[in-house]
């Protein structure tokens, strides 16, 4: 989940602070100082509102347990009663995903289960999301996904791999990647993706992937193009790791941030995309080479 920017009008100091309650995980403190003025800056605050809203419900009723030393679970027990077995899964998911991508447990993660009203089409991430708090990161997960085993590992996997891309990458990452290598480490499948685009007809260049993503997600109007941004970018993931494995992308990430100032400043003077000097480092391949070759 990207910070939200708000700077508009007198009211802007307050949402500002709201905001920096919520990155700091007091939500319910953000949620006190706001919650009469959700519709601020004509409503351009909402959707702000509504991550803040379905936080600070579920942490007001909530329970917490470790499950392991760095990853914390948090859950309501009136909805989710059956919370050991919904952290084993999580743990096996966080796991899987740690184990593929290297991920040394540098920064601890707080799982938490939404609260079921949060799955509402209100939300604007009601599937899930990641984001970086202090003192920990934090991924939250639908309440539905708890029902059925297979699909809550797929959503955890999905978002803490967005843990792991964002730390290993510095936030570096560009979009289409961070969630390339989150549906790859889910088990989406890169054969059915790659279908869907074929009969769709559609294949975006790298410029049109960077704002694929950010459509209102509220509108279901605009859930065909997310779709078909998610299956472009689990084809592109998938072309590199039949060239390079889990080590390749792990490569890639690391990649971002290993080289040394010189490359940093003949990028900055060149005006390069860092993800193409990264590929070009951990694959010997440049961005529009990848997307010509992994075009269905």
């Amino acid at each position: 989940m990207a910070r939200y920017l708000i700077d508009l009008g007198a009211e802007s100091a307050l949402w500002k602070a709201a905001m920096e309650l919520y990155h700091d995980d007091k939500v319910v403190a953000a949620y006190d100082l706001v919650k009469s003025d959700a519709a601020a800056f004509r409503g351009s605050a909402l959707g702000a509102f509504r991550f803040i809203e379905g936080e600070a419900r579920t942490r007001k009723a909530s329970d917490r347990t470790k499950l392991s030393p760095t990853l914390e679970l948090e859950w309501v027990p009136g909805e989710v009663p059956h919370h050991a077995q919904v952290g084993e899964v999580i743990l096996h998911a966080t796991e899987t995903v740690s184990r593929r991508l290297q991920w040394d447990h540098r920064e601890s993660v707080l799982a938490t289960i939404l609260v079921g009203e949060a799955d509402a089409d209100w939300h604007e991430a009601r599937y899930g999301y990641c984001t970086d708090k202090t003192p920990y990161d934090k991924i939250c997960l639908p309440q539905a996904s708890t029902h059925d085993p297979r699909e809550l590992w797929r959503v955890a996997a999905h978002e803490f791999a967005h843990v792991v891309v964002l730390n290993t990458a510095k936030g570096q990452a560009p979009h289409w990647l961070d969630e390339g290598i989150a549906c790859f480490m889910e088990g989406r499948s890169a054969e059915l993706a790659a279908q869907r685009l074929r009969e769709a007809g559609r294949w975006r260049t790298p410029l049109q992937m960077g704002g694929a993503f950010g459509a209102d997600r509220r509108d279901t109007a605009n859930m065909g193009g997310v779709r078909a941004a998610y299956d472009q970018a689990t084809v592109l993931v998938a072309h590199l790791h039949s060239k390079g494995g889990d080590e390749g992308l792990v490569s890639l990430l690391k990649a971002f941030t290993e080289h040394s100032r010189w490359t940093d400043l003949v990028t900055a003077i060149a005006n390069r995309d860092p993800a193409d000097v990264a590929l070009q480092q951990a694959f010997e391949l440049g961005i529009e080479e990848l997307f010509a070759a992994a075009k269905p």
